[in-house]
């Protein structure tokens, strides 16, 4: 779909512009604001456009100013390399890490412990201890036979050989 003006370009011909021309357009004024470099030259050059009363003048000169940015971009450091990162990201926990898990583990339950929302911890033959995740309403018992499987998107599922699975992780 394209967007026609009622105004009439000195040849005479009706002018068309573009969705991405128009995309272009916002995407210069909307760039303004992240550049570290050359934001004042971008900001005039715009504001420059902008002013044009004839719609072929004002297309040419953001074309021209689209030019000229795109071959200053490669100059422009990207947001990421442009500050040192001394925190760690948002999110990151400070725990420690637990150990990695093989794929594919048969042990044992030697104790079972429960947390405050009704998780069940368990505590291995091998000397490892995993937790639900979510508590459920299956029941384990001391001396059951489990396996815990790495999943697809890498997690675990502890499962014994009555049916019950419940998804876990590795505590220590």
């Amino acid at each position: 779909m394209t967007l026609q003006s009622n105004r009439r370009a000195p040849s005479g011909a009706r002018l068309v512009l573009s969705r991405s021309v128009l995309r272009l357009a916002a995407c210069l004024l909307t760039a303004t604001a992240a550049l570290p470099v050359g934001a004042a030259t971008l900001q005039d050059g715009l504001r420059r456009c902008a002013g044009l009363t004839d719609d072929v003048e004002r297309l040419a000169c953001y074309d021209a100013l689209a030019a000229e940015f795109a071959a200053t971009a490669d100059t422009v450091p990207a947001a990421d390399d442009a500050l040192p990162r001394e925190s760690p990201p948002r999110g990151a926990k400070d725990e420690p890490a637990a150990p990695a898990a093989p794929e594919r583990l048969t042990a044992r339950i030697e104790r079972l412990d429960r947390r405050p929302r009704g998780e069940w911890v368990f505590h291995l033959s091998n000397g490892q201890t995993w937790t639900e995740l979510e508590p459920g309403r299956a029941r384990y018992r001391p001396g059951m036979t489990v396996t815990i499987e790495r999943t697809t998107l890498g997690g675990y599922i502890l499962s014994t050989d009555a049916g019950r699975a419940t998804r876990v992780r590795r505590v220590d």
